[in-house]
């Protein structure tokens, strides 16, 4: 165990070298690079990364994955993108769609490892990806779609205290909120440890009483929920809806995020092994 632990602070003094190394390398190349108003963007354009990357930590604990995170954050849009082709304007119940969408996305996605068994997460992951990808064009009629309300964009275009860059986003401090809860939620409650051991060890996550199953369904679900907050986020920041994005590589964006932030998979591992045993012998 210390063994791990050296092997994970070395690896994360690592990353933190290398991104220190690659924003002196970006500041000299440009001297814009660490003004204020560059950082603001920068905060902009990650918050909705920072998002997926949340729903696809929980997969990853839980030594699967969800590949469909992406094409999640596109439909959900995209069926607020419907509503607006269909001259509903109403920006309460759009939000009220965009959440229960993904949220239907990500039950159905451990719904189908954990009861119809398929045999891997990126398999039926991915397959969702492209069925996704289909109906975000159907619900559209293959078209971008603009003109949302401003309730439906506000989160992912307001600003507070302009004098600093030109504003601080409000989706980065959801993030950050989103970031403190999701590290309490694993770290001190009951189903935070058991995300943990059903991940580690399943034979440890039985003998301890877990019912597995609904630990697994119930980061899917959350892995949408966190996907349609990145729908609603990608509204406000560009003003559209577009069913192609659906095949960008959002999902990737979203696993490197985890790695990067140490969520590194054999050293992971034999923490959520230890995690797994300990619980086991209470």
């Amino acid at each position: 165990m210390i063994k791990s632990k050296n092997k994970n602070g070395s690896s994360s003094l690592g990353v933190l070298i290398a991104l220190l190394l690659l924003c002196a390398v970006l500041a000299i190349a440009s001297p814009n690079f660490l003004s204020m108003t560059n950082l603001m963007n920068v905060l902009k354009q990650t918050a909705f990364n920072a998002l997926l990357a949340i729903g696809m930590l929980l997969c990853l604990i839980t030594a699967g994955i969800d590949l469909s995170v992406g094409a999640n954050a596109t439909f959900c849009a995209c069926m607020a993108g419907m509503m607006v082709q269909k001259g509903m304007t109403n920006s309460f119940m759009m939000i009220v769609v965009i959440l229960i969408s993904g949220l239907v996305v990500g039950t159905v996605n451990g719904l189908l490892l954990t009861r119809l068994h398929l045999p891997h997460p990126f398999v039926s992951t991915l397959g969702m990806k492209n069925v996704l990808w289909g109906l975000g064009l159907i619900v559209t009629s293959s078209q971008m779609v603009s003109n949302f309300p401003a309730g439906v964009t506000w989160l992912g275009s307001k600003t507070i205290i302009p004098a600093i860059g030109g504003g601080i986003p409000v989706m980065f401090l959801l993030v950050v909120v989103l970031y403190l809860i999701m590290h309490v939620f694993l770290t001190r409650t009951a189903l935070g440890r058991s995300i943990y051991c059903a991940g580690g060890n399943m034979e440890a996550t039985r003998l301890s009483g877990i019912n597995a199953a609904n630990v697994l369904t119930f980061c899917y679900a959350l892995s949408g929920l966190m996907a349609a907050l990145g729908g609603l986020v990608s509204i406000g920041r560009s003003g559209i809806c577009n069913g192609s994005n659906a095949t960008q590589p959002f999902d990737t964006d979203a696993i490197a995020a985890c790695i990067i932030g140490a969520v590194l998979i054999d050293v992971t591992r034999e923490r959520m092994e230890a995690k797994a045993r300990r619980l086991a012998a209470k």
